[in-house]
């Protein structure tokens, strides 16, 4: 009689502990190996971001529930905090937001267009968010970033990679001569 009375308060509070989403992030994640097994390996087209959300996405899709839970916390940051300045009419507003390196802006834009693509049918939901975030990074670098030229170069880059199904680990000549461009300038 307790076991039960046990088991069925647990459940009851489910919702408090854990609650149900489609994406996570695989910094630490608890996988179920059975469920992995079944899901597949993660998918060797991307590098670095989206890959999380890819496996997510594919788990969902295959009948598995993503949890995230509501008692436990990782710091996890990416990017550089960096202070920024943005003028409106007489005042000036000052915030600390996340600069990443043009590289990873590679990944993140490109990645988020091979899952938009991949899912587009299934989530599609999910799938406007990818794209908006997208086109709201174009838009922050163009505001904040302190050389968005080589960013939005690596964006132009991220683009005609994935159209040509260049996927996995960018190719350091493929982007060689971008990165010479940002050396030159952090000298100066």
């Amino acid at each position: 009689m307790l076991k039960e009375y046990i088991c069925i308060k647990l459940a009851s509070k489910e919702s408090f502990l854990f609650s149900k989403t489609y994406e996570v992030i695989t910094s630490g994640t608890i996988m179920n190996l059975s469920a992995f097994q079944e899901i597949g390996n993660m998918d060797e087209n991307l590098f670095i971001d989206e890959v999380d959300h890819e496996y997510s996405l594919r788990a969902v899709k295959k009948g598995f529930f993503v949890m995230r839970t509501h008692l436990q916390y990782l710091l996890h940051s990416i990017g550089d905090s960096v202070m920024t300045y943005q003028k409106f009419f007489l005042f000036t507003i000052k915030k600390k937001r996340k600069i990443h390196n043009p590289v990873r802006i590679y990944y993140m834009y490109r990645n988020r267009l091979y899952v938009a693509n991949k899912y587009k049918d299934v989530f599609p939901e999910i799938i406007k968010k990818k794209i908006h975030s997208n086109k709201y990074w174009e838009k922050k670098i163009l505001q904040y970033y302190p050389t968005p030229d080589i960013y939005l170069q690596m964006i132009h880059l991220a683009k005609s990679d994935y159209e040509n199904n260049i996927m996995g680990k960018l190719q350091i000549d493929n982007v060689l001569p971008l990165l010479q461009k940002i050396i030159k300038r952090q000298q100066k």
